[in-house]
């Protein structure tokens, strides 16, 4: 049964009417296009993909005509134009103290996640998908589907509605089957739609503003041939084919174009549209679009060798990270802040009680030390509950994520 039937299940507001095609009119004739230069670069192939698959519901292809195509493209590449701000949005989204988790599935309706792993909070055709705990001492604050610097660097706009799209989708049972391919369609949806909710926006604007000149639904066709044109360009910076972008122009350039005229007749973009977009196109659109849009994207955080366990919440964030075991104490593991030193975990009996505690300590060591949590529990290993707030502390507890093994009784 095809994933269009359920898109009702998935969303019940009306919405920006999504408009499928992927053959051009026919009356148009895209070679024509072929040959075209401006700027020093050759756009003529572009034009001619973009031609080939634009969606008849869109009317017939607008930039037909190479001398009006090559009026346009001239105000690209004027100095300063939509060319140069394409450049400056991908440096300003560059090194921003963000990435998004890796994701994996729990073995078995009732399984538990691997180790390193917590639940994504998902339901339905997702429910299954675990994400890794915020395990980088560069990146340890925890921020939905992904991981952040600090608590500014965290997009939480963009984070909440990546998760809302992941969830639409994952409300559609027969979208994609197999461990394998759900666990690869979760990190594409989200990835693609960090894309296009924040990445393409101010792309529109900018080829909207520099290109004085455009009329009817031009500004479609152009979004996509420009935003391609740029992606092909850039493709060995993110180490990907440029025959990879080509490839998918044809699978992914109407979705530009379309979401570039709900753009500009709404003035914004609909997670739902992007929901039921990724539900219409199927699967098989998911791999070309993450390897097209890659070089405008956050990274997927990098794993950390030698972790026990990370924190992803504590009312404290100097607790937040990944943490490490530095030795024994009474036969119980003692564990640092990775990057920290100051910040510990770890087994006492001082003043006649047997617990465990976390602790942070001034510039002056024991003198400075604040304790912020503890727990009675007694286990060889970590406890993962009985935490409770010391006076210097604040809620709310922490939440462990375990990376190895805890030792057992």
């Amino acid at each position: 049964m095809k994933s269009s039937v359920f898109v009702g299940l998935a969303l019940c507001s009306p919405l920006f009417a999504i408009r499928k095609g992927k053959q051009a009119i026919a009356n148009v004739d895209c070679g024509a296009l072929a040959d075209l230069e401006v700027g020093g670069k050759q756009w003529g192939q572009t034009l001619e993909k973009v031609c080939q698959s634009w969606p008849p519901s869109m009317g017939e292809f607008p930039v037909s005509d190479i001398g009006r195509a090559r009026d346009l493209l001239g105000k690209v590449m004027d100095e300063g134009g939509a060319w140069d701000q394409i450049k400056q949005i991908r440096s300003d989204r560059e090194d921003r103290g963000f990435c998004w988790r890796n994701n994996t599935l729990r073995s078995g309706s009732g399984g538990e996640c691997p180790l390193g792993y917590k639940s994504a909070g998902l339901r339905g055709l997702f429910d299954r998908s675990c994400s890794t705990g915020c395990m980088w001492s560069t990146h340890p604050v925890s921020c939905g589907f992904g991981c952040a610097t600090d608590r500014d660097q965290c997009a939480s706009n963009i984070v909440d509605q990546s998760f809302i799209v992941a969830q639409g989708v994952s409300s559609v049972y027969g979208f994609v089957t197999g461990d394998v391919l759900i666990g690869q369609a979760v990190s594409a949806i989200i990835t693609l739609a960090e894309f296009l909710l924040q990445a393409l926006p101010p792309i529109v604007d900018v080829i909207n503003g520099a290109i004085d000149i455009l009329k009817n639904n031009e500004d479609g066709a152009m979004v996509a041939v420009i935003l391609f044109k740029y992606l092909q360009d850039t493709a060995g910076d993110v180490r990907e084919p440029a025959e990879a972008i080509r490839d998918a122009i044809q699978q992914f350039g109407a979705i530009i174009a379309q979401l570039t005229e709900e753009k500009r007749e709404t003035g914004g973009i609909n997670p739902r549209s992007i929901i039921r977009l990724i539900l219409d196109e199927g699967p098989t659109m998911l791999d070309f679009a993450v390897k097209a849009t890659k070089v405008f994207t956050n990274p997927t955080c990098a794993i950390t060798d030698n972790v026990a366990f990370t924190i992803e919440t504590a009312g404290d964030d100097r607790l937040l990270g990944p943490w490490v075991q530095r030795g024994e104490i009474e036969g119980h593991p003692r564990y640092t802040l990775l990057g920290d030193r100051k910040t510990n975990l770890e087994w006492s009996n001082a003043n006649g009680l047997s617990r465990w505690v976390m602790f942070s300590d001034g510039r002056t060591g024991y003198i400075g030390r604040r304790f912020l949590y503890d727990s009675q529990v007694r286990s060889i290993d970590y406890p993962l509950s009985g935490w409770r707030k010391l006076p210097d502390g604040s809620n709310p507890m922490p939440e462990f994520v375990p990376v190895k093994e805890r030792m057992e009784e």
